[in-house]
């Protein structure tokens, strides 16, 4: 099942402005609940007579007076600030002498990203989100093997509360993970960790006549318990879950290459077939593999019964690997 991993990360950015006898550094980006921003002036020698004044349009809003530091002592003047982006003009006086900085502090709320595994489409490559902050960039990466395949940055603009989406193309054979990172204007990030899903549905093979693919009358009831298993693991995993049933079909030795693949792909439509005729609304894929995924080896022209088989899956991407070694399949 889809894991959404919520990572939240906040910056202070110290910005160095050099000055003797002393320096100083700006906390200037800070998110709400995390700090506030701050003017840092830090002694170089032992100095006399401080005074700090932090000024908004030309008025004082907050002031620092002190009649010594020590050497490597600091002197830290918090501001208080709403939401946004303000200019201020640091005046620091040392004695006589008397400096003036400007600087920019940014505070800003978290981000947060609201993703249902509905918005997520891996075998289109398609990704959507909402985010609680206007978004200025997105980047995505996708692993598989254990390894990043793909890397992507896009650059948006997607006022908060709407729908950013993003299209990484499709991904090609197996995914075990997405990571998809937001970004604010201001640089200020949180980033979901998405893994996919995969879930084989246990069943009773279902027996056709030789050479044939039409389904029994009598067969129908293993297709019932299984249909009554679907629902249970799509209950299970919520109304928001973008999950396919993907029918993959199998055959024995018995005939042609050709004549099987045909075969096991007629069977597999069939059973597709049978589960949207009785109610199930999910995409379903189906696909026929005759007899190249053998489960008993066997010589060519043997009517080995376990070879004969079907598999159902629910997943939102599609199946690879050694059961699928073809990605040919068929959605309706």
């Amino acid at each position: 099942m889809s894991r959404l991993v919520y990572l939240v990360w906040f910056v202070l950015l110290p910005v160095p402005i050099f000055a003797q006898p002393y320096n100083v550094e700006v906390i200037s980006r800070v998110l709400v609940g995390f700090g506030k921003p701050a003017f840092v002036l830090t002694a170089n020698e032992d100095l006399k007579n401080i005074s700090v004044e932090i000024l908004k349009d030309g008025k004082v809003v907050q002031r620092r007076r002190t009649s010594h530091l020590r050497e490597g002592e600091g002197l830290k003047i918090e501001i208080p600030q709403a939401v946004g982006v303000q200019t201020y003009r640091a005046r620091v006086t040392v004695g006589k002498q008397t400096e003036e900085f400007e600087f920019e502090a940014v505070v800003a709320r978290p981000l947060q990203i609201e993703i249902s595994k509905a918005d997520v489409d891996l075998v289109k490559g398609k990704i959507r989100f909402k985010a609680s902050e206007d978004v200025a960039k997105v980047e995505v990466e996708v692993y598989s093997n254990g390894k990043k395949t793909l890397g992507k940055t896009f650059e948006v603009d997607v006022p908060r509360g709407d729908y950013v989406s993003v299209d990484i193309g499709e991904p090609g054979g197996s995914v075990e993970k997405v990571t998809i990172t937001a970004y604010d204007r201001w640089g200020f990030y949180n980033g979901v960790e998405i893994t996919p899903f995969y879930y084989e549905i246990p069943h009773e093979e279902v027996l056709f006549d030789f050479g044939k693919w039409d389904i029994k009358k009598e067969e129908e009831r293993k297709l019932e318990h299984s249909l009554q298993e679907i629902r249970r693991v799509m209950g299970l995993l919520g109304s928001d879950f973008s999950a396919r049933l993907y029918v993959a079909g199998y055959t024995d030795t018995v005939g042609t290459v050709e004549y099987n693949l045909e075969l096991s792909s007629k069977r597999a439509k069939a059973i597709a077939e049978w589960f949207r005729h009785h109610g199930l609304a999910i995409e379903i894929c189906y696909q026929g593999f005759g007899e190249e995924v053998l489960l008993v080896i066997t010589p060519d022209e043997t009517p080995e019964p376990k070879n004969r088989r079907s598999v159902y899956v629910l997943s939102n991407q599609h199946p690879s690997g050694q059961s699928f070694p073809r990605d040919r399949w068929v959605c309706f």
